[in-house]
């Protein structure tokens, strides 16, 4: 498996606690050997405030990923996604194959059981993967109602907590991912997943996830 996935990274222009700029960042995973780079902008109430509107923030989050997409050409892959915090339990969770049309469907989003979120992706052939699922403050959610962990994570501690935890639930929600977690400039990209052919769009990144068929880039090696 030869090509190199980022699944988990921010932006400055739409994830206050992130740094570097989509094109730089477009950059870094450019010049750290990277294929294909996941936006994964946080989508939560206060960076909607922040924002001034719901529709400003969620055109922010699509306008930053073109803004990666258009600097790096045919030198990397960037396919948006997104980490939405529900505000009650306070989670976040990375939606894969997400849309703009989906999230302006309904403003309403930060206010939705975990049910509710998993219904909807769901119903619109996305998937729903629990971000640091062991990380201080988060609480990690039974498999009901998501589609997998994500079970390494660059930036946080407790990922032995995470990989056990989807290791005892991954009959029921098999997905598991790997990401840095990227904010800051001076972070190295230390995780992602590994494939025999290239991520170009969120419909093979959803086709590769089902599939199985990947490895996981980080201190465990591969993961079966």
């Amino acid at each position: 498996m030869r090509y190199i996935t980022e699944l988990h990274a921010h932006s400055a222009e739409c994830s206050e606690c992130a740094e570097v700029a989509a094109d730089r960042l477009a950059l870094k995973y450019i010049r750290c050997g990277y294929d294909t780079l996941v936006l994964t902008n946080h989508f939560k109430q206060y960076e909607v405030e922040r924002c001034g509107s719901f529709e400003k923030s969620v055109n922010t989050l699509f306008e930053a990923a073109k803004k990666a997409a258009d600097f790096a050409g045919d030198r990397l892959n960037v396919i948006p996604a997104v980490e939405v915090t529900l505000n009650r339990p306070w989670n976040d969770y990375l939606i894969y194959g997400v849309t703009r049309e989906f999230l302006m469907e309904d403003d309403g989003i930060f206010d939705y059981s975990l049910e509710k979120l998993y219904a909807r992706t769901s119903e619109a052939g996305m998937l729903l993967v629990e971000a640091h699922p062991m990380r201080f403050g988060s609480s990690p959610m039974k498999p009901k109602y998501v589609d997998g962990y994500e079970i390494f994570n660059g930036s946080n501690p407790n990922n032995e907590l995470a990989l056990s935890w989807w290791e005892k639930y991954r009959d029921t929600a098999p997905i598991y991912t790997s990401g840095t977690d990227l904010h800051r400039l001076d972070q190295c990209p230390n995780a992602g997943i590994l494939t025999g052919e290239p991520i170009r769009t969120n419909e093979d990144l959803i086709r590769v996830l089902r599939s199985g068929d990947y490895g996981v880039y980080c201190d465990y090696g591969s993961v079966k």
